[in-house]
């Protein structure tokens, strides 16, 4: 996806930390200036792609977001429920369509969900593991103090290692790669940053993660006003994406990897696991890739229609799960 990627790329959009963040007053010296790059990021209020659409700008979607968030409380009822697990479903869905893996229709992924039997074909084992990192991280991203914050090894080689559970060679499974990794865009070949070591892999996404979780957390304790705290969260899943995807530091998943991990993090905003790209509306893997691809063009600084997809994303499934129509 778009031009090549090399591995400085994340202290391009925070400032440079040169070893790991644990003192209280480094942490937020960088917080800050994540926060306030975020703060400063151009998000389109009537993206492109929607065309004739007459859904509502983006700051009336958050808007709605923030009075849905603090009106609607958990129910215990059956129907409740049953719409959570169907808005998974749902994600599993899209995020199969969107990578060309695993069931790609409704039914068969419910079919492949429900089957008792252990003998499941490649498809079927792509949808139920993809459950299971749901689950997983659902687990560990309970409400209090932490939710919504990262740790490398429960969140994301865990995490990894049931993506990918029987798709890979156990040596694999939760591994980050060191050998060549590339992908297909547009008739061109991309490459990823290659690590010189496991620890050298590590060492990145241990950055990655200590600056995101510095960043949440100086969000928590700042006592913003809703509408642009919620904005932030979504600012912040943006940035945790195309970091992930600019690192792409597994074998294979990656593209999975990034849609669970922006989805944790805006957990902090919905009850569900939100989408990339709508699921409720018409925008397609294409505006995703076209969205990655201009950040990737800006060094990692034009991350705004990244925001506006989880955005509408949010908005379109909040109103799902309500049962409201949602504009077209």
């Amino acid at each position: 996806m778009g031009s090549q990627l090399q591995e400085s790329h994340v202290k391009d959009t925070i400032p440079s930390i040169e070893n790991e963040a644990t003192d209280v007053g480094q942490r937020d010296f960088v917080a800050r200036g994540v926060y306030n790059f975020l703060s400063q990021l151009d998000i389109p209020e009537n993206p492109l792609w929607r065309g004739d659409s007459n859904a509502p700008s983006i700051s009336d979607m958050l808007q709605e977001i923030v009075l849905l968030r603090t009106t609607m409380r958990p129910s215990d009822s059956l129907e409740y429920h049953e719409k959570l697990y169907y808005l998974k479903l749902k994600f599993i869905l899209t995020a199969n369509l969107g990578e060309d893996e695993g069931t790609l229709d409704m039914a068969s992924t419910k079919n492949a969900i429900n089957k008792t039997c252990s003998n499941f074909t490649r498809e079927e084992q792509v949808t139920r593991n993809l459950l299971d990192a749901i689950n997983h991280l659902e687990a560990i991203n309970q409400d209090g103090e932490s939710k919504g914050l990262l740790d490398v090894e429960e969140c994301i080689q865990d995490t990894h290692e049931i993506l990918m559970n029987k798709l890979l060679s156990s040596n694999k499974l939760g591994e980050f790669s060191t050998e060549d990794r590339f992908a297909h865009y547009n008739g061109k070949i991309h490459y990823y940053p290659r690590f010189y070591s496991t620890d050298d892999a590590y060492k990145h996404i241990l950055q990655m993660v200590d600056t995101y979780n510095s960043t949440v957390e100086y969000i928590k304790k700042s006592s913003l006003e809703p509408k642009l705290e919620i904005s932030l969260y979504f600012r912040c899943a943006a940035w945790l994406l195309y970091n992930f995807v600019a690192l792409h530091p597994f074998s294979d998943g990656n593209g999975r990897m990034c849609r669970l991990l922006a989805s944790h993090c805006l957990y902090l905003v919905c009850p569900f696991p939100c989408p990339i790209y709508n699921v409720f509306a018409p925008t397609t893997r294409n505006d995703y890739l076209e969205s990655v691809i201009k950040a990737q063009e800006s060094g990692g600084r034009n991350l705004g229609p990244i925001v506006a997809l989880l955005v509408e994303s949010g908005w379109y499934t909040y109103r799902e799960l309500l049962g409201v129509n949602a504009c077209n």
